[in-house]
């Protein structure tokens, strides 16, 4: 179950989760191709059009509002059923998993232009409620496959040793504006750019964009940088991204080095976002999780808690009304629409209590945490189970959250309560598929 995904992407989807992914029923808007990638390949071949796919996942709500909103429209229709064969996966679920792994998708929801030879030409990705982008989009990879270099040939000549600097350059923006991260062609590039040339405003954003990782000499040329950049956010901004993208490759590979480096590189950038402290420390609670470090993933844990156990509720209810009243001041002035906003009522109702909702959010990592790790330890399941038995009293009925204080009593052998719980979970949540199989499991002793 994914409770550990980083606490500071997921209000998006709790804004948004009220929407279904299909679309309602219409003649008009995108019309997608029911049948297998492979019968998708061969039509894109019969009818000389490349492919749009529309890359999903079930629980993503910008990819419900895509599909709710945007794909029907008259004018989207007639664009994308003129130029593409239309294609729609979930990301987590059969040839979904392996397209999304081949196209390098790490967000939702995602939107690619692939030719019948399966090259990527142009790629986009989030919701926006104006259709234009998404037009553009189209537009722009109309034009891409018009290209008659294609990215393929590029790469093959880099391959064979072409290095020159406008070649290096040319491939570079081709491949940063595909999202295909090459570190090794990133310093090669770098290595024939002089400081003036790396911050311009022509050869920056390809730079920023591709820089994956802070164990390069393009993360320290980028850092020596930062006050030459046209835009120095951006620039810090790709500093955490190199960092993020370190830790994925530092939890699936169980890589100390590269761990130890993220250490070192985090603490060196300026100016970091508010959400880097919480970001660090829960990439660590799934870094000692993948170590099988018990007694660092509980020094994790109890940091990121610790907010959430100790605060006042006269403290919690000023930093809810403070948050309030931040996000609500440009509708109290007059600055912004409130018509114009979406879902406004529910947006206002979540930020009447956002501060609480995310100590409970932080709560219920750290107690996931334990479950992840497989504790066995009872005391250690008991302070786990603090953890969680608050979140749920600053988020109250929060179906993961119950899910989660259900297996942390399982596992600390009550497991008649545990079972309640869980079907109390699942009965507020009764479109999640995965807790019928965990109600089971804690019946026959065997989660």
């Amino acid at each position: 179950m994914k409770k550990t995904v980083v606490l500071f992407v997921a209000i998006l989807g709790c804004l948004s989760s009220a929407y279904a992914q299909e679309a309602p029923a219409s003649k008009e808007g995108i019309q997608f191709f029911e049948g297998t990638w492979s019968q998708a390949l061969a039509k894109s071949k019969e009818t000389g059009k490349p492919i749009f796919i529309d890359v999903y996942t079930t629980w993503c709500g910008p990819c419900k509002m895509m599909a709710k909103e945007i794909f029907p429209k008259k004018e989207v229709g007639d664009k994308y059923n003129a130029a593409f064969i239309n294609y729609s996966i979930d990301a987590e679920k059969g040839e979904g998993k392996e397209l999304a792994k081949k196209y390098a998708v790490r967000a939702y929801p995602t939107f690619l232009y692939v030719k019948a030879d399966e090259e990527l030409v142009y790629r986009g990705a989030g919701y926006n409620p104006d259709p234009k982008p998404f037009l553009d989009l189209a537009d722009r990879a109309i034009e891409e496959t018009k290209n008659p270099i294609t990215l393929s040939q590029l790469e093959k000549e880099y391959a064979d040793g072409k290095r020159e600097k406008e070649f290096l350059t040319t491939l570079l923006k081709r491949k940063a504006a595909l999202e295909l991260a090459d570190p090794k062609l990133l310093d090669d590039v770098i290595a024939t750019l002089s400081n003036e040339e790396i911050v311009s405003a022509e050869l920056a954003p390809p730079i920023l964009k591709s820089l994956t990782t802070s164990d390069c000499k393009a993360f320290e040329l980028v850092l020596a940088n930062l006050e030459k950049f046209p835009s120095k956010p951006i620039a810090e901004n790709a500093l955490v991204q190199a960092i993020t993208s370190d830790w994925r490759v530092a939890i699936k590979d169980k890589n100390e080095a590269l761990f130890n480096k993220i250490l070192v590189n985090a603490n060196r950038i300026p100016n970091k976002p508010a959400y880097f402290e919480e970001m660090m420390l829960q990439y660590k609670l799934k870094y000692f999780t993948a170590m099988n470090n018990i007694s660092l993933l509980m020094e994790a844990a109890r940091e990121l808690s610790k907010e959430g156990m100790n605060i006042t509720a006269e403290k919690i209810a000023q930093k809810n009304k403070e948050q309030y009243d931040k996000v609500m001041q440009p509708f109290f002035d007059g600055k912004r629409d409130s018509t114009k906003v979406q879902d406004f009522s529910k947006m206002k109702e979540y930020y009447q209590t956002a501060y609480s909702k995310s100590l409970a959010g932080k709560l219920n990592i750290a107690a996931w945490s334990l479950i992840e790790a497989k504790v066995a330890d009872k005391k250690l399941l008991q302070e786990g189970l603090t953890w969680s038995e608050k979140s749920l009293v600053l988020h109250k009925d929060v179906p993961n959250y119950i899910d989660t204080k259900a297996q942390i009593l399982y596992r600390m052998g009550k497991k008649t309560e545990g079972i309640a719980l869980e079907e109390k979970a699942h009965a507020l949540d009764p479109q999640n598929k995965e807790w019928p199989d965990v109600i089971q499991k804690m019946k026959d002793g065997t989660l």
